[in-house]
């Protein structure tokens, strides 16, 4: 009852045992944990789809991105709250569920929609390349945009006014710390540099990944960063530390990596080229370092700590 072709996408209802996964070969399923035999196929699209999010309060969840149309839907209906058309690099939703924001492929500008309005309303400075990463302070009063020239923009959500201009080298994915006080940004070269956002100022740089990072994100204490790089392996370490506490080899490098952590921050859901999505129960390094770099690297998760769900 799965799906037939590697999962790229998966997502985790904030409160409720509910797993969204997008696969490749286009269908769209959703789990009610603990039973995994029997997934609801919600629809079918041959478009490539790797962004799939729930918003903060899980009322909608929104998928696309890639060269194709996104769109909110309501998650109790399944029915489309909200859609567009535009060709966007990537997508993230304010804490408050009210706002999305993107960074438009064509236009080179990052957009702002209200969900409420069901309209833009505003659009932000062109970025004059494109930005694969985008997010929202956790205040949501703040919002940064990362691009592939080296430079990010912050903005304030409200008035639409620059805040801030930063200066690194290639940028392709980024997360605010939970408290707001600085944010991780992930890099081309497999560094992921640090900022405080008083002054918006780097604090250190730490070589991660072999290869480009692509996804960031901290578990809801901010005590953890987990990171997905195009080298295949998923990161954990302890906030700016230089070395990893733990190393998931979801796959060889090249294709995406794909995860999402339950709101408690105790289990970490991944999947990378395969049919499979690994559950994690964190931290998997509780006594020190644990190391998986055998092939093939999802059977070699200790199956105390990880299980195939799906």
């Amino acid at each position: 009852g799965g799906h037939h072709k590697a999962i790229v996408s998966v997502a985790l209802h904030p409160t409720e045992p509910i797993v969204l996964t997008r696969g490749h070969d286009g269908s769209l399923r959703r789990w009610q944990l603990p039973n995994t035999s029997e997934p609801k196929l919600l629809r079918h699209s041959f478009e490539h789809e790797y962004y799939l999010r729930f918003s903060p309060d899980g009322k909608t969840y929104t998928t696309g991105v890639i060269y194709c149309p996104w769109a909110v839907r309501d998650m109790a209906t399944d029915t489309e709250v909200f859609s567009s058309e535009l060709q966007m690099n990537c997508l993230a939703q304010s804490p408050d569920s009210r706002y999305i924001a993107g960074h438009c492929k064509a236009k080179k500008v990052v957009r702002l929609w209200d969900l409420e309005l069901k309209q833009e309303v505003h659009r932000f400075g062109a970025t004059g390349g494109d930005c694969y990463g985008v997010a929202f302070s956790p205040d949501g009063k703040r919002l940064i945009a990362v691009c592939v020239s080296g430079k990010a923009w912050v903005w304030d959500v409200n008035t639409g006014a620059e805040v801030a201009t930063l200066q690194d080298v290639k940028m392709n994915s980024v997360e605010f710390h939970p408290s707001g006080k600085s944010i991780a940004i992930g890099h081309d070269n497999g560094t992921i540099s640090f900022w405080e956002t008083k002054t918006w100022t780097r604090q250190q740089s730490v070589l991660a990944h072999n290869r480009t990072v692509q996804c960031l994100r901290y578990t809801p204490d901010g005590s953890t960063l987990i990171s997905a790089g195009s080298d295949g392996a998923i990161q954990l370490r302890h906030d700016q530390m230089h070395r990893a506490y733990a190393i998931l080899n979801i796959g060889p490098p090249g294709p995406v990596v794909a995860f999402d952590i339950d709101a408690s921050g105790q289990y970490l859901f991944a999947t990378g080229p395969t049919q499979v999505v690994w559950v994690h129960r964190l931290p998997l390094a509780a006594q020190g370092a644990r190391w998986f770099d055998e092939e093939p690297r999802l059977a070699s998760s200790p199956p105390d700590q990880a299980q195939p769900t799906v």
